[in-house]
């Protein structure tokens, strides 16, 4: 769970808050991301061909290469508190086509990501492309540099927010527990 937690945090921290393109509300599988709650989404993910491998705390991982979207492989699921934060699709287009083919749909449907001008070019380099949307909600495109698989990752800001509060906590926590174990040593 905690390595899902951090990989929310990291994703948004590398990503920043501002200066992307706006779109509409983001709703996947006729499921409202903004308000989604674990067993909303599990059975919009279901019922949409997906089947789930695992699930460990607050991630599910699914297997969705059913679910009518192409070139898509698995999806999971972080949540926070039974509501969800993130959810991320992994695909494995077919060549530089399937790829451009993944990158017009989703500029067709969202528009271009202001700072990245180089979205609908031939090539893309690595990194990310986002669109800030409704309800204060990102949309976060991702490939690493000569990496075959593609992300498209919806990500809830004001619950990662409350994520970013609790992995601080917790990490203090254990601070707090290692400093007076070593001085009990002493």
């Amino acid at each position: 769970m905690f390595k899902a937690l951090l990989r929310v945090i990291t994703l948004v921290s590398v990503i920043g808050a501002g200066g992307w393109a706006y779109a509409a509300e983001l709703v996947v599988m006729d499921l409202p991301l903004h308000t989604a709650t674990r067993e909303q989404a599990h059975s919009a993910i279901t019922r949409s061909g997906g089947k789930l491998i695992s699930s460990v705390s607050d991630l599910d991982k699914y297997e969705v290469r059913d679910i009518g979207m192409p070139f898509a492989t698995e999806m999971e699921a972080v949540y926070l508190e039974d509501q969800l934060v993130m959810l991320q699709y992994e695909f494995v287009p077919r060549g530089r086509a399937g790829e451009e083919q993944l990158r017009r749909v989703s500029g067709q449907r969202y528009g271009e990501p202001i700072e990245r001008g180089d979205f609908r070019g031939q090539y893309i380099r690595d990194g990310k492309y986002a669109w800030t949307v409704e309800h204060s909600m990102q949309l976060v495109f991702s490939k690493a540099f000569a990496a075959r698989e593609v992300y498209l990752t919806y990500v809830n800001l004001t619950l990662t927010k409350s994520l970013e509060a609790r992995v601080a906590k917790a990490e203090e926590e254990r601070l707090k527990q290692v400093s007076e174990a070593a001085s009990s040593l002493f």
